[in-house]
């Protein structure tokens, strides 16, 4: 099995990354790769690393409200179910302040974001029940 990730930067906002693995499948089903670290370092600082994993679950139409912080980076994706994510500039000197972008994370498509410190990110549950995870 190869494994690959196509990653892009948000048209809308300068240091966030979309991740999309690549998927194996066959009749029984699929396997991917949330994370690999040599893929994923080479956009980090040198002396970044993930420490944890989080996860949140939430039923249709729950929306999670803007939050983040100022210091830690934080890889998201939707391991079950369908979300709205966005993810919206905090940091009052840069000049994408208060912009945002959006993107749909599901387990069929199983994108990742990465964001950066001094971001804030939402979400809005689009099917009946989702589970969303944060590599922190």
């Amino acid at each position: 099995m190869n494994i690959e990730f196509s990653i892009k930067e948000s048209d809308e906002i300068k240091g966030v990354w979309i991740l999309q693995p690549s998927v194996s499948e066959d009749l029984r089903g699929n396997i991917w790769t949330s994370f690999l670290k040599h893929e994923v370092e080479e956009l980090l600082p040198n002396d970044l690393y993930f420490k944890h994993d989080k996860f949140s679950t939430s039923k249709h139409n729950v929306l999670r409200g803007i939050h983040g912080d100022i210091k830690s980076w934080k890889l998201v994706t939707c391991l079950y179910g369908e979300i709205y994510f966005v993810v919206v500039d905090s940091r009052k000197d840069s000049i994408t302040y208060l912009e945002w972008d959006y993107t749909i994370l599901s387990d069929r498509n199983k994108k990742m974001i990465l964001v950066p410190p001094g971001y804030g990110n939402s979400f809005c549950v689009l099917s009946n029940y989702s589970i969303f995870m944060y590599k922190w």
